[in-house]
């Protein structure tokens, strides 16, 4: 680990971050743990640690409904954005949008 990864994980650990020994799986940097949350400080992003297939599972599914949530609100703005919803087609599509995100909650 170089002089610019250890002063980045130093500041964050002067912010009350605990060291870890367990590596990123992206960087291979020690991993940064605060109350239950683990951080890559390097790659600036949260690391879920799991326990067991079921959890990893429960992770990975959470993950994909956040991106399609994103995706969806994406095209909800296109739309938005660029139609009149004069045309039945697209007022369709607006309700069939609405009625994926609330039903992934």
């Amino acid at each position: 680990m170089g002089g610019r990864e250890s002063k980045i994980l130093a500041e964050y650990i002067k912010r009350g971050w605990s060291l870890t020994d367990l590596p990123c799986p992206q960087c291979g940097t020690p991993l940064l743990k605060k109350n239950e949350k683990y951080f890559c400080a390097i790659c600036e992003r949260e690391v879920y640690v799991v326990k067991d297939e079921k959890e990893a599972l429960d992770v990975l599914e959470k993950d994909v409904k956040i991106k399609i949530k994103r995706k969806l609100l994406e095209e909800l703005n296109y739309l938005y954005e660029t139609s009149d919803f004069k045309d039945l087609k697209d007022l369709t599509l607006l309700r069939f949008y609405l009625q994926i995100l609330k039903e992934l909650g």
